[in-house]
């Protein structure tokens, strides 16, 4: 990275207003004030209000390597999560709210609230890091979510890492999402010259340093120190950017270029089709533990699509993406097993580097039936869920419940595993109590709108009754849990 200068703290309630004439923070649970960072912000507006500071949004990595303050730990503080209580606010501290800045001791930079308090905008769409140049990135072209980064008081210990990537939509605003703000650093005499160079300088040299994508003619190559051939080597990548505005490689058109610019056969995602048609979506008849929310049962017609064969494992998001923020509660995880512990967006992101999307609930329950009418995709006893699930009953091997390797247990009907039990799914519906009781017949895609999000299938830690094929649930999807995960689902054209 070039030098770079940045805000010592988040953006206050009474910084914000002072240049904007507004506060919108929504102070959740009263936690709020002028000294407290100011939050509910859209992300379509926080740039230009870097930008009344002559400054910008950072980039995604510099506001990881501002916040490592030049350590290599889990957290700026260490590798131990009880150091934590000094430096931040999140969940086992904040009483659910935000905080004044500067209430908690800074990082090696003197850089306050980088992990915890609120989360902070960057300038990064959101995407795998498989096509990130190594000098000064920027992140994709374009995308659907922005970047977040530094966790926040709702959230646990272990999205306060300080290489954990989040993303929400611009359009979106959270009582826990504020921003920071970067801006390049200036050679103090307003041109290179001397031992200055584009490294130092970035601005005052007219663009990129040497070794970004683009090393333009029009550079001063000797006031820069810019070599004639930027000679980034690909070493060992088969794709990906080069670090010099080149290209490692393309891969084939059945494969993706994973983060360390290997290409990743996408036959390891096995896709199964699912034939159209119409069921009774809902309460299940003679199920006597339905919920409203699954009523009444009505009929929908689905187009044909394609779903995942599993739950998207621990390995392969760590391929796609780069990072793997399972908790791996009591003990389970590891490669094989779902990956946990996302949010919705993040969820949305990864279907959507997959060419896919998350499952419509519709879908969802269509393919968790597998032409079955009854509770349980294995028939309406709870017995048989041990062969198809795991459970309450016996996810618990002497160390707690926790999760298990996918394809541990039978499949249903289509030749899908863990519909039920492991972990649960985010869909892309929103949820509404009534929905059913509106719900189109013709490919149903939930409500306009929402604060919430459905989830379903049950998990490891549910008991039978939340394990039934028209069990509904719902999350906050900005949210995680060590019980949720995702699994995707892509039309049968696509």
């Amino acid at each position: 990275l070039s030098s770079f200068e940045i805000l010592e703290t988040e953006v206050t309630e009474a910084q914000y207003e002072a240049v904007t004439g507004d506060d919108p923070s929504l102070d959740e649970n009263g936690g709020g004030g002028p000294n407290s960072p100011v939050e509910n912000l859209q992300g379509w507006y926080v740039d230009s209000f870097c930008e009344q500071l002559g400054a910008r949004l950072c980039t995604e990595a510099e506001f990881e390597y501002a916040a490592r303050g030049g350590t290599t730990t889990r957290y700026y503080c260490g590798d131990d999560v009880e150091c934590l209580d000094g430096i931040a606010w999140y969940d086992a501290n904040s009483d659910g709210h935000k905080h004044d800045v500067k209430g908690k001791a800074p990082n090696a930079y003197g850089l306050y609230d980088m992990l915890g308090n609120v989360l902070s905008w960057t300038a990064d769409f959101y995407g795998a890091y498989v096509a990130a140049p190594v000098n000064n990135p920027k992140g994709p072209l374009n995308g659907s979510s922005l970047v977040v980064r530094g966790g926040s008081f709702n959230y646990d210990y272990t999205i306060l890492r300080v290489s954990r990537r989040g993303a929400y939509p611009q359009s979106g605003d959270y009582y826990h999402l504020g921003v920071r703000c970067c801006r390049s650093a200036t050679c103090p005499n307003g041109s290179c010259s001397g031992t200055e160079t584009c490294e130092t300088c970035p601005a005052d040299c007219g663009g990129p340093c040497c070794g970004q994508a683009g090393c333009q003619a029009e550079f001063d190559e000797d006031k820069c120190n810019c070599p004639e051939d930027c000679g980034a080597p690909c070493a060992e990548k088969k794709c990906g950017d080069d670090g010099c505005g080149g290209s490692c490689g393309v891969c084939g058109a059945d494969q993706l270029c994973d983060s360390s610019g290997q290409c990743l056969d996408l036959d390891v995602l096995t896709w199964v089709p699912i034939p159209g048609g119409t069921f009774a979506m809902g309460c299940s008849p003679g199920d006597t533990d339905c919920f409203d929310q699954e009523k009444p049962a009505h009929s929908v017609t689905l187009s044909p699509f394609q779903i995942l064969e599993t739950e998207v494992t621990e390995a392969q998001y760590e391929a796609v993406t780069g990072d793997n923020p399972s908790a791996n509660y009591n003990g389970g995880g590891g490669p094989n097993s779902p990956v946990e512990n996302i949010t919705w967006f993040e969820a949305k992101a990864l279907c959507e580097n997959l060419t896919a999307r998350l499952c419509t609930e519709a879908e969802w329950e269509y393919a968790a039936r597998g032409g079955m009418t009854t509770k349980h995709y294995c028939g309406d006893s709870s017995a048989c869920l041990a062969d198809v699930a795991w459970y309450w009953d016996n996810s618990n091997d002497g160390s707690g419940v926790h999760k298990y390797d996918v394809k541990e247990k039978a499949p249903n009907a289509y030749g899908l595993y863990d519909m039920l039990g492991n972990v649960d799914e985010w869909t892309a519906d929103w949820y509404a109590e009534d929905y059913y009781d509106l719900s189109p017949e013709d490919n149903p895609e939930g409500p306009d709108g929402g604060s919430l999000r459905v989830r379903r299938g049950g998990h490891f830690n549910n008991n039978p009754s939340n394990l039934r094929a028209s069990y509904r649930y719902y999350r906050d999807p900005s949210s995680t849990r060590s019980e949720l995960g995702v699994r995707c689902c892509k039309s049968l054209e696509e």
